[in-house]
């Protein structure tokens, strides 16, 4: 009974999956002992001719050899007792009649089908004995590939579990924004605060001073002032913000008058605008075309919830090459001439098909685990129904430790589910799927926490601020940034190398005349996508976490904004990027970060190639030197600095898309 679980690959792969006694835990390599057991040897037949040497057989395969061995000596002694017996009889017909006897067709017949029994018999054996070592060579291959994992379920010194489910969290929190200005200015705004709560803190102290030298006449005021609360100031930044609007506002408005008054009257010359509006028909059509082939992640799940695909076989390998071939496709189409598409739209649409990549896998992969924990669950189970009473406690330990592990995943997702339609697999619908493409989230789990009434007024107000940052947006590229990339371009096709002393002052010039303008279209660029756009979905699909972005601009070093200013691509990138890295390839976890800014690093060149047209690997170099610069904020020069590190911080944000835009207009 041992032998024949340990020879089941599957509980080879939960045997791995389950070890928990860190350096004394076992690496899913079968005990010498179970190998003895499933590869022993057969001893020395009775014939020696009919043994197979250096063969790994089984308790069956020995049995079939075995009764061979009978089989031939009981036909060697037949035909040794017909032969003694023909000679017998011919000596005898010697003597009488000296001719000999011709063996019959019948006994010729019956020594041949002997024969071909033995020989059948044994070819049949040494296939099976074949298949056996086949199989053990197999399992011996899963082994390889699942060495391991146990580190990624238990921790090494509790013990504990270690959830998938734990990596990403998600609950019902405002936007920074809206819960520091915006959400105080709509609801209750009244104005300068501090006074008041000076004020009440005062009159506070007071009656406490006064009922305290009641009490103790022997006390000190400083008694008190040792032991009560100090006053925390607290206020909202709504008038900051509300200023920085107007004086926004009242700058593009002067833009726009500059503008008409220079251009007769007419707003027909605003090449950015018109480059936007040309070309809306075809990206609509680009768009809608893309989000309907990603649906085809949705067909595969149907197929592995009707059986007609293992997700652990066929359907993570056809998942992850339609990924690898939606991205080919489409972002080869971005440059079909007959589309016509201008660098705006390219790179809105490749930002767009990234999103939709990363739905796609965590969608696939996220549901690919569920069906391996259901299909390890059903398994740990009957196998501990079946070998209940075997003698082998680690069997034992194993399987109830992987039980234990998949149910507790299983009751992990029970527990966040409202509506028990929605548990696994029922969530694998067209209709699940499309809610996630609408959830302002890049991360996939069976539910999300929801808000619990829709505010048409909030919505309103955030769609003004879509429409509202992309005008004054598209002004400030048309008379800010524009004219300089002009400029540029025609340095650039009159450069010469190595540039002369005033190339390189007109490259400084144009540096610093695109530095201001950029920098506002770089933060206007954030509010436009992580507090316009996403807290409109979040308000339209009663999303309920709204924490989009952290406090980005306080940040002291860049690895530090490189996960709070996208808090959406950051979940994403710690569960399908950072975490499956250590699980797949046992990376560590300085090997994972650097794999992590590589492949986020790699994707941002590739956008400014889809805006330029040409590889320089700027863009590249400037994500990676965040790593020696975070390394650099560390070091006991800046360690405990940090206004100092958020001055550097800031020069960074204001110079490094600028110096970027110029390196790459120029070079």
């Amino acid at each position: 009974m041992t032998e024949e679980l340990l020879n089941d690959e599957q509980f080879i792969k939960i045997q791995q999956l389950n070890s928990s006694t860190g350096s004394e835990r076992r690496n899913s390599m079968i005990d010498q002992k179970d190998v003895d057991q499933l590869n022993g040897k057969l001893s020395d037949s009775s014939d020696s001719s009919t043994s197979i040497s250096g063969s790994e057989m089984n308790e069956n395969d020995k049995d079939q050899l075995h009764q061979l061995s009978n089989i031939i000596n009981s036909v060697s002694s037949s035909a040794k007792n017909q032969s003694t017996s023909s000679g017998s009889s011919t000596t005898t017909t010697t003597t009488t009649s000296k001719k000999p006897i011709i063996p019959t067709e019948d006994d010729e017949n019956d020594n041949n089908n002997k024969k071909n029994i033995v020989v059948n018999n044994i070819n049949a054996t040494t296939t099976t004995i074949s298949q056996n070592n086949s199989k053990i060579n197999h399992i011996k291959l899963e082994i390889a590939k699942i060495n391991g994992k146990e580190k990624t379920r238990f921790h090494r010194d509790s013990h504990k579990l270690i959830s998938f489910f734990d990596d990403v969290d998600f609950d019902v929190r405002p936007s920074l924004i809206d819960g520091a200005m915006t959400e105080p200015f709509k609801s209750s705004f009244e104005g300068p605060i501090l006074e008041k709560q000076i004020k009440a803190f005062e009159k506070n102290k007071k009656a406490h001073l006064s009922d305290h030298f009641e009490i103790d006449k022997v006390s000190t005021p400083n008694d008190y002032n040792n032991n009560s609360n100090k006053l925390r100031l607290e206020s909202n930044f709504s008038g900051i913000y509300i200023m920085l609007w107007m004086v926004l506002g009242f700058t593009a408005g002067r833009g726009i008058l500059e503008y008409y008054v220079g251009h007769d009257g007419s707003f027909r010359d605003l090449i950015v605008l018109k480059i936007m509006v040309n070309d809306i028909p075809n990206v609509i059509i680009f768009d809608g075309l893309m989000i309907l082939a990603s649906y085809f992640v949705v067909i595969i799940q149907y197929f592995i919830k009707a059986h007609v695909l293992k997700w652990d076989k066929l359907g993570e390998i056809i998942a992850s090459l339609y990924e690898f071939a939606f991205f080919l496709v489409f972002n080869y189409k971005l440059f079909d001439a007959s589309l016509g598409f201008h660098w705006i739209a390219r790179i809105f649409l490749y930002l767009h098909s990234m999103v939709l990549i990363m739905k796609m896998h965590s969608f696939s992969f996220f549901n690919g685990y569920l069906w391996n924990i259901t299909k390890e669950l059903n398994f740990s189970k009957k196998a501990l129904t079946k070998y209940k009473d075997a003698p082998n406690d680690e069997i034992i330990k194993t399987l109830e430790r992987s039980r234990d592990f998949c149910e507790h995943e299983l009751k992990k997702l029970q527990i966040q589910i409202d509506d028990p339609s929605e548990n696994f697999p029922n969530n694998i619908t067209f209709k699940s799927y499309t809610m996630f493409l609408l959830f302002p989230t890049l991360v996939y789990q069976l539910s999300y926490p929801r808000s619990k009434k829709f505010r048409i007024s909030y919505l309103f107000e955030k769609t003004c601020a879509v429409f509202g940052t992309i005008f004054v947006m598209t002004l400030v590229a048309e008379l800010y940034v524009y004219p300089s990339i002009l400029k540029a371009d025609f340095m650039r096709e009159h450069f010469v190398w190595p540039p002369t002393k005033q190339q390189t002052l007109e490259w400084f010039y144009i540096l610093f005349e695109v530095m201001p303008p950029f920098t506002v279209l770089y933060i206007l660029a954030f509010y436009l996508i992580w507090d316009a756009i996403l807290n409109a979905f979040a308000e339209m699909t009663f999303f309920g976490d709204r924490y989009f972005y952290g406090d980005w601009w306080n940040c002291i070093t860049f690895i530090e904004f490189s996960r709070i200013w996208n808090v959406p691509v950051h979940k994403f990138l710690l569960r399908h990027v950072y975490h499956s890295s250590m699980n797949v390839w046992k990376l560590t976890r300085a090997q994972a970060t650097m794999f992590t800014f590589i492949f986020s690093s790699i994707f941002h060149e590739y956008a400014m190639f889809v805006i330029f047209k040409r590889v320089r690997c700027y863009m590249f170099l400037f994500q990676m030197s965040q790593l020696p610069m975070a390394w650099a904020s560390n070091s006991r020069l800046l360690k405990d600095k940090k206004a100092l590190g958020n001055v550097l911080f800031w020069g960074g944000v204001c110079s490094g898309p600028s110096v970027i835009l110029a390196l790459y207009l120029f070079y």
